[in-house]
């Protein structure tokens, strides 16, 4: 029997943003400590950081866009189609300006990410599903099955 006052709260929206911060995270790391070797003949292109400040910079960017991801999907419950991906992709393009500028970032910019990131993750997922029909309307290794 519940009281009156009591509130429940529903933890896998936070169990996901964690997982989705570590799985970001790791990944993150190992390419930023893999970027002061790519970028040593282009001095131009990178800033001066040492090997250990690229993998926190990295860790520190990647985690936050899948944790903004993993936490909006479960938010979704498995919903997934174009509007889904749209709101995954703001989310993440959000998470971004936020983290690599702090409260510093003006809106227009806040929003341009946004803008940018629904559009690229809206692309992804409508090319993924252009190629899994062409695979299911696919003729190559149908000839064996009769």
């Amino acid at each position: 029997m519940r009281s009156e006052g009591t509130i429940t709260i529903d933890c896998e929206p936070l169990v996901a943003t964690a997982y989705g911060a570590v799985v970001g995270a790791l990944p993150g790391g190992v390419v930023g400590m893999l970027m002061p070797s790519v970028f040593r003949h282009f001095r131009v292109l990178a800033p001066p950081l040492t090997r250990d400040q690229f993998a926190g910079l990295f860790a520190r960017e990647c985690a936050a866009i899948s944790a903004s991801g993993f936490g909006i999907n479960s938010l979704l419950r498995g919903n997934d189609d174009l509007k889904s991906r749209l709101l995954l992709g703001s989310g993440a393009g959000l998470a971004y300006p936020l983290v690599t500028r702090g409260l510093k970032v003006r809106p227009p910019h806040l929003l341009s990410y946004a803008a940018a990131y629904a559009v690229m993750s809206a692309a992804m997922y409508k090319m993924n599903q252009i190629i899994i029909a062409k695979s299911e309307r696919s003729t190559s290794g149908k000839a064996f099955d009769t």
